[in-house]
């Protein structure tokens, strides 16, 4: 019986690694391709990472919705210097077809020729779509 708990233990503690490592890469992977599709200027590319009712909230506390408003809402940023942009995840949960980031960002302003690297917080609310992608649904940060 000791052994046969031992071997349940192992293939609980192993799926649930792969689990783990699944969800640790399907959020690499949106990671990835948001900051190489904001870095690249690609606004509505970057719009279409987001769910069609999806929410930010940027330190300004400004609401932004809908796929149209965030495109734009980036679009100003690149315009007003913002770039470099990336994002390392701190924590993740996952509860059925959402997943659960905190993470710390950093990014380049540039202002009158001088660069300059700001960070912070972010926290990101990714729902799987019916296609099987991962799409951001709310994003806040500071």
């Amino acid at each position: 019986m000791k052994l046969l708990n031992t071997l349940l233990l192992a293939l609980f503690v192993s799926s649930t690694n792969a689990t783990t490592a699944e969800l640790e890469s399907d959020v690499w992977i949106n990671n990835k391709t948001w900051e190489m599709v904001f870095n690249s200027g690609d606004t509505l590319a970057l719009a279409n990472l987001y769910t069609e009712d999806a929410i930010i909230v940027p330190p300004s506390l400004e609401i932004f919705n809908a796929r149209e408003e965030i495109k734009q809402f980036w679009a100003d940023q690149r315009v007003s210097g913002t770039d470099n942009f990336r994002v390392q995840t701190i924590n993740l949960r996952r509860h059925g077809d959402v997943i659960y980031q905190s993470a710390i960002w950093i990014a380049t302003i540039t202002s009158n020729g001088v660069a300059t690297d700001l960070d912070g917080e972010m926290t990101n609310i990714i729902a799987r779509q019916q296609d099987g992608s991962w799409k951001i649904q709310l994003q806040s940060w500071n």
